[in-house]
């Protein structure tokens, strides 16, 4: 048996909490070859399937490593006017090249604008009150006037309004002849369109350069938009108290509007509840907003684009208000995209807020100064479910506090892959929660998922994290970490039936006490970076225990497993092809047995019943220097 010279293996953590950074990880390995090849075989056992090299973009490969199975989101699932990507990860928003101007608007699965609405349509409606533009200023006391049922007909032209605010107070409509036709005008600091109650429908008309374009409140009003164009405002359409609306085949385009604070699209707040079908809000800091518990806003068929580069938050749900997006594009330049929920920082109560996003594209510019594109925090829930999320941000999805929980189901998220300093894609600390199923992380710089601290949960099921490489070394460090999972400081990990493949570095990490329970994982292709760090499939240290079961670590560019100070089970798993060797073992004892006896000592390692096909030395022992984190905030 030889012993090879000691090489340095330097992992950094980034920053990857907006509250402190993590502090750097630096691991020093002694490892040891041997000339023997351990095999595993049946004198007479049928010739096996050869392992694939890979798999095709959304799929996977099986734990035998002779298949390959779907993941994330698959072209079955895609609504009307999405297609999937050309690199086969997740799916896009087919909409035109270019942001729709004035009255028009986008249509999903359209690659042109359309009008809002049709300009040629029969008008007026039979039995209406007919108003022009010369009465403008007299608009408000006819519609005060304006009898239960009545509809209230504007002819085209431009109707400067002033100062004068039209309140509705009973089932009235008011019908333009189309938004391009009929323009309502006021100054920055109006309201010109006030329901306090009824039934009220408002439609085919433009709304321009008012504070709010259309205010609402009180629940006993009900309002229905439809065609409706708010150009210019500093805020499309505000609910409070109770008030419900619906706004249908609309715009909201604050571009026209002067400010320096953010401009919002739709804002609800006491226990409103919006509906928004069809529709675009382009151009705002703050697209909607969802405050204070029973109050929703519900998106389906719409379009939020916006060209304003901003650090406002996109989507806003707070103190139990929530916000549901589905069959809808949000592509936006922003740094935060969506945040749910108020931090304990602020509030010692659980906020029960959500954002809940279905069937849809979140597509974020490639900014320079993105950190935290979603948040969930304070007990607050944020879910993708069969979506695609591609981000540049340090990180893309982050639960923060205890009750937290961030989930994906059968979704993408991917990065512009591009180089860059990081681009993780779900954080969890201070005990919130991760959940994946049948969802795919890919890309991702420096680290693909990170579970930090006591109570943090990670549960992968049926997923895949993939191709995580290395981001910029941050300043002071000896070079770029690239980690596909780390859990750590207590935090505790389900892994089951999912695959780690073609990682860069380190496809799983665990450290500080964490605990990993995994069954039926495949860490496969575990590569060097190209400054020739690691290559390790996983790595347990500093007291965490690792419990494999049933799975498979291959091809590693150099270990299989490194227990470090730590300890587990390694159960009925099978080690093929490792460069380096299969387990690594330092400052732990091992033991091989034919049974389990139940729970291992600390820093004890048992290995029961696994098989070691062409990978070298079964266990070697070999001497680790490390430093590690032990909190969030160990600078």
């Amino acid at each position: 048996m030889s012993w090879r010279a000691p090489r340095l293996l330097v992992l950094t953590f980034l920053s990857i909490a907006p509250i402190a950074p993590i502090a750097p990880i630096a691991i020093c390995a002694l490892g040891c070859t041997t000339t023997e090849t351990v095999v595993a075989h049946a004198d007479q056992a049928p010739v096996a399937a050869a392992v694939l090299d890979s798999c095709a973009a959304g799929t996977m490969i099986s734990l035998d490593g002779t298949s390959c199975t779907p993941v994330g989101v698959t072209s079955s699932a895609l609504a009307a006017g999405f297609e999937m990507n050309e690199d086969g990860w997740g799916f896009h928003a087919v909409r035109p090249a270019k942001q729709c101007t004035g009255a028009t608007r986008t249509v999903l699965g359209e690659t042109a604008c359309v009008p809002i609405d049709d300009c040629d349509a029969a008008f007026p409606p039979a039995n209406a009150t007919v108003v022009r533009p010369d009465s403008a200023a007299s608009l408000a006391s006819i519609v005060a006037a304006a009898k239960p049922g009545s509809v209230i007909a504007l002819e085209s032209g431009t109707y400067a309004l002033g100062a004068q605010t039209i309140t509705v107070n009973g089932d009235v409509s008011i019908i333009g002849r189309c938004a391009r036709d009929v323009i309502l005008t006021a100054p920055s600091a109006a309201e010109p369109l006030y329901v306090t109650r009824g039934n009220v429908s408002i439609a085919g008309l433009t709304v321009r350069g008012a504070k709010t374009g259309l205010y609402i409140t009180g629940n006993a009003s009900t309002v229905h938009v439809k065609h409706v164009l708010f150009e210019g405002v500093a805020s499309g359409v505000r609910l409070y108290q109770g008030a419900k609306a619906t706004i249908e085949e609309s715009v909201v385009d604050t571009a026209g509007f002067t400010s320096k604070d953010p401009v919002s699209g739709v804002v609800a707040q006491g226990g409103a509840k919006v509906e928004i079908v069809a529709s675009d809000v382009r151009d705002t800091t703050e697209p909607l907003a969802a405050l204070e518990a029973g109050t929703t806003v519900d998106v389906r068929r719409s379009s939020i684009t916006s060209r304003v580069e901003s650090d406002a938050i996109g989507l806003l749900a707070m103190v139990g208000g929530a916000i549901t997006l589905e069959e809808s594009v949000l592509a936006v330049g922003r740094a935060a995209m969506g945040v749910a929920g108020r931090s304990r920082q602020y509030s010692n109560a659980r906020d029960s807020a959500s954002i809940v996003i279905k069937r849809s594209e979140l597509l974020q510019a490639d900014l320079p100064f993105a950190s935290v594109l979603f948040s969930a925090m304070g007990g607050a829930h944020l879910t993708l479910e069969e979506s695609t999320l591609r981000h540049a941000s340090a990180i893309a999805l982050e639960g923060f506090e205890s009750g937290s929980i961030v989930t994906l189901k059968s979704t993408v998220v991917t990065t512009h892959d591009k180089p860059g300093s990081q681009a993780t894609a779900i954080v969890a600390i201070a005990g919130a929660r991760a959940e994946l199923f049948q969802s795919a992380i890919v890309r991702a710089r420096a680290y693909g998922i990170v579970v930090f601290d006591e109570g943090g949960q990670l549960t992968l099921e049926g997923s895949l994290v993939t191709g995580t490489y290395p981001g910029v070394a941050s300043v002071g460090s000896d070079g770029a970490s690239a980690i596909g999972i780390v859990v750590a400081k207590d935090a505790t990990a389900t892994l089951r039936d999912s695959v780690l493949f073609a990682n860069e570095q380190v496809a799983l990490s665990l450290g500080y006490a964490a605990r990993v329970d995994a069954d039926g994982l495949v860490v496969d292709d575990t590569r060097t970076s190209a400054d020739g760090s690691l290559g390790e499939g996983i790595i347990a240290m500093d007291d965490a225990k690792l419990f494999l079961h049933g799975g498979v670590v291959r091809r590693s560019a150099h270990l299989a497993i490194d227990i470090l100070r730590a300890g587990g089970l390694i159960e009925s798993s099978s080690f093929e092809h490792n460069a380096g060797g299969a387990i690594n073992v330092w400052e732990s004892t091992f033991e091989k047995s034919t049974a389990a006896p139940g729970e291992p000592g600390d820093r004890a390692l048992l290995l029961v019943g696994n098989t070691f096909k062409e990978t070298g030395e079964e266990v070697q022992q070999g001497d680790v220097r490390f430093t590690l984190p032990k909190s969030a905030d160990s600078l």
